[in-house]
């Protein structure tokens, strides 16, 4: 029995799970406001917590996410956003130790397990999103755990393993729902492992075509909610994908374009649509881990594992697929969406930084002008690490104003605000008094005019809409009872907007 704990001790993956919290930890402690999508889960997990499940369904579809919330606060005893945060940090140690794992199923020894640990613990992209609320986090996790599974059944093509990796995937498509679609590319990939080299180019085809239309039509089915006929679901395809191309086409033509150019603008649509997805997919998934991959395929080191490239081509094709479904229905990426793309490539960096390592080793007595690959490289990866873990967003200030508020104002008192984190932490729950929420630029909030029937306004202003701002102030004589700011010189200012509210205690 010693003898395997002390092996379970050495087990890089101990640390890299051991590390992973500690980063959850801090990044938590250097932007501990809840982001504006966490907001929405959390009034969801709220409601779990009440009972209210068919309010929890009407203001949320996919309630995976929100019900973990909620079970991980009941188990804990913690409040709902804490849990939610115990709950993140849990998921990323599960994709943390998935990724390791499966660059060792793909035949890495240990130093390319060390190299795995370095490469996810280091990664930017999930370490910018360790202090949100977001789903995103389990349905990478659970992504990665259904590829070790599916891995494996190449070595041992055991009934559980197909169940294990189904199951698994199942579940990331509850967290996303483009795990639908991922889940359709593992089946035909899976099925078509056997087929002939020749026949590559077409399996390849096959799973790009099927992972892009399942995501249309279950991007379309979400927005038509979780009952609806196929005459719903074309409705939708139109009114929310297809139409609103074609708008963006005539704007072109008519606002954007001289008339002589007019017929350019499909063409100009789909290339801003390229451009768009590029930028994104290249921004999260780093130069330096895309020239690392890049470096293990042109070296040939993918992957020792018999029969794991292919499987991995088509991955990484049906995940781009899935973003190109993304970017020409919504003409937007978010910078979360790649990171299913961006680790399934990743996959192949350790298998690059290990030999640039075995190669700098064995020249250690060369100069560094000849001999400086690896080092350089470690040094990128660091450096690109560091905006992972120096995030300070300096949105302290909109928490400090809302406690503010919520202690110095009667609870009852109708608050009035442009910004979702002012009300939350206020007490007035941004979910459940939408109306006291105006989102959009400053001049729509007052020409609503509905701010006269409020206590109080809460503004959160931009360092840039400053200006504006002031001379809004002054036309409508608010009278600013307190105002908390951040460096940057964003500003939340307090305002009361009768006598009744002027006349509280400070």
């Amino acid at each position: 029995m010693i003898p395997v704990a002390l092996r379970q001790l050495s087990d890089v993956r101990v640390y890299a799970a051991l590390a992973s919290l500690l980063l959850s930890a801090w990044c938590i402690y250097i932007d501990d406001v809840v982001n504006n999508d966490g907001i929405l889960y959390l009034r969801v997990a709220d409601l779990i917590t009440q009972g209210e499940w068919h309010a929890a369904v009407a203001l949320y579809k996919w309630p995976l996410y929100p019900c973990l919330i909620a079970l991980t606060g009941t188990i804990t005893g913690l409040a709902l956003e804490p849990a939610a945060h115990v709950l993140n940090a849990a998921l990323v140690v599960l994709a943390v130790v998935s990724f390791i794992t499966l660059v060792q199923i793909l035949g890495g020894d240990r130093k390319t397990l060390v190299a795995a640990a370095a490469v996810v613990l280091l990664y930017p992209g999930l370490n910018e999103y360790r202090s949100y609320v977001i789903r995103d986090l389990g349905y990478v996790a659970f992504y990665l755990l259904a590829l070790v599974f599916y891995f494996k059944a190449l070595r041992t093509s055991h009934w559980r393993l197909h169940a294990a990796w189904f199951a698994a995937a199942v579940i990331a498509a509850l967290f996303r729902i483009e795990g639908i679609a991922l889940v359709l590319a593992m089946l035909i990939l899976l099925r078509a492992r056997h087929w002939e080299r020749r026949l590559l180019f077409l399996k390849a085809s096959t799973v790009v075509v099927a992972a892009f239309a399942v995501m249309f039509l279950a991007f379309t089915w979400w927005i038509v909610g979780l009952v609806g006929g196929i005459g719903d679901i074309l409705s939708a395809f139109v009114n929310n994908i297809w139409q609103p191309n074609i708008e963006r086409i005539a704007v072109l033509r008519e606002a954007v374009l001289p008339k002589w150019s007019a017929d350019h603008a499909p063409k100009i649509l789909f290339v801003s649509g390229v451009t768009i997805l590029t930028v994104e997919v290249i921004a999260r998934l780093t130069f330096v881990n895309a020239l690392l991959a890049g470096h293990a395929w042109y070296r040939r080191l993918l992957f020792p594992l018999e029969g794991a490239k292919r499987l991995w081509i088509g991955l990484v094709a049906a995940n781009l697929s899935i973003l190109i479904a993304i970017v020409a229905g919504v003409f937007f990426l978010a910078g979360r969406y790649p990171l299913a793309f961006s680790l399934t490539v990743m996959l192949a960096v350790p298998f690059s930084l290990r030999m640039l390592y075995d190669d700098w080793s064995a020249n250690r007595s060369a100069p560094i002008s000849r001999n400086w690959k690896f080092p350089a490289v470690a040094i990128l990866l660091v450096l690109t690490a560091l905006s992972g873990v120096t995030g300070f967003t300096g949105k302290g200030y909109l928490k400090d104003g809302a406690l503010w508020i919520k202690t110095h104002t009667d609870p009852k008192a109708r608050l009035l605000t442009n910004d979702a984190v002012v009300m939350h932490y206020s007490g007035r729950g941004a979910f459940e008094n939408v109306a006291g929420r105006v989102p959009g630029q400053l001049q729509g909030i007052i020409a609503s005019g509905q701010w006269r029937d409020y206590d109080y306004l809460a503004l959160n202003i931009k360092r840039k809409e400053s200006s504006a701002a002031e001379a809004m102030i002054a036309k409508l004589k608010l009278k600013q009872i307190k105002s908390f700011e951040n460096k940057k010189g964003d500003r939340l200012l307090v305002f009361a907007l009768n006598s009744r509210s002027r006349d509280r205690p400070k």
